[in-house]
Order: C-alpha cells, then structure tokens, then sequence
C-alpha cells in the first residue's frame, strides 16, 4: 500500500462484530461520492486530451513526415519531448484517479471506526466486559489516528499528482501545437521550392530543351501546287 498511504497499513484491526457496524445513511459519504465523480470525470477528460495527442503524432508522422523522408534534429527533439509529456499526463492522471479512489475507501473506513466509537454495542459494558471495551476503543481510537494520517499523506500525494497532470499536459499540447506548426510549415516550404522548378520543365518556359522542342514544331513555309 506505499502507493497509497506512505507504507502505513489502512486495514481497521478489529474486525465487524454486526451488521451494523458496515452500514452507513447515503447522508454521510453521499457528498464525498459526488465530488469523487467529479473529480474523476476531469481526470478523465485530461487524460484523454492526453492520448488524442499522442495519437495525433501518428498522422503528423503517416502524412506529413514519411512523405518528406526527413526530419531535422530540433523537429525530432521537439517531438520527443512532447510525446514524454502527453504520456507523462496519462500515467499521473490514472494514478490521481487511483489515489482519489483510495481516499474515498478512507473516508469510508473512518466513519465506520466513528460509528463503532459511539455505538452502544462498543461502548456499553453490558454487551460485552469493560476490560474488552477498554480495548476495544483503545484500539479503534489507534486506527482511526493511522487511517486518518495516512488519508492527509495521500491527500497531498493526490494534489502533487493533480498539478503534475495539469503541467504535463499543458506543456504537451504546446509543444505539440509547435511541432505541427513547424513540420507543416517545413512541407510548405518545401512544396513552393518545387513549384517553381515544375513550371520551368514544362515547354516555352526559358528551359533550352523547351525551346529547341518548340523551334522543331514551328511550321514550315507553305507547299507550293504542283500545277503552278
């Protein structure tokens, strides 16, 4: 769990002891849940901006890049770059969803050791032996402390994620913008180079071949009859 919760266990010790005790009113986690939902749709939403970029590199390099049959070394440079940030973007954005997930598993947990403090049957000496409740709530103060701390160390490892998402995926596009901006204009450039020399290959365009082809079918002076 040192993905989660900075190698602290989460799990509660002491097992359910009635139904009662894994049962909670929609009110308690209903407003965690739906902001959860939320907060996952937006990661989704980066994520897959993320992998339309990337596979955007598949037709820059099908259409634009392969016809060409080169590339200079700061268009690669840049391309490459961009590429580790789009997929720097994804793998943060899966494991924010991820560490989101494990806070609302958290916080679920927590009520649930709130809910045994204050029931009667974990509480009251009659169910049970003093010593037993002694301990018993000894040891569910113990884990709602470990779980509580571990939900702040993950809580703050969800932020840090959240920001790395946000820039690689704001740098990503940049530079992904920049590269198609840059191999386009590269093929533009290339293309008008071209045309020039095109036009000049067709006849009576000053090319000296053209001319001699033209001279060769310039008409000659008219038959003369022959009854004349």
């Amino acid at each position: 769990m040192f993905l989660y919760t900075s190698r602290k266990d989460e799990r509660i010790t002491i097992p359910a002891r009635h139904i009662e005790d894994v049962e909670l009113s929609d009110s308690a986690f209903g407003v965690d849940f739906e902001l959860g939902k939320r907060y996952q749709e937006f990661l989704k939403e980066m994520v897959r901006f993320a992998l339309l970029g990337i596979a955007g590199y598949g037709f820059l390099i099908k259409e634009v890049i392969e016809p060409r049959g080169n590339i200079t070394t700061g268009q690669e440079s840049m391309i490459l770059v961009s590429l580790i940030c789009l997929a720097c973007a994804v793998g943060f954005g899966l494991y924010c969803g991820e560490l989101d997930k494990a806070c609302l598993r958290m916080q679920i947990t927590i009520l649930r050791l709130l809910q045994r403090l204050s029931s009667e049957k974990w509480t009251n000496p009659a169910y049970s032996s003093p010593e037993e409740v002694a301990s018993w709530q000894k040891t569910n103060r113990a884990d709602l402390d470990r779980i509580r701390d571990c939900q702040k160390h993950n809580l703050q490892r969800a932020r840090h994620m959240l920001r790395s998402t946000v820039w690689s995926l704001g740098l990503g596009i940049v530079l992904t913008s920049a590269a198609f901006m840059w191999c386009l204009h590269s093929t533009m450039r290339e293309v008008r180079s071209a045309l020039p020399m095109a036009s000049a290959s067709e006849p009576g365009n000053g090319h000296p071949l053209c001319c001699q082809c033209a001279q060769d079918r310039k008409p000659g002076p008219p038959a003369t009859s022959v009854g004349a």
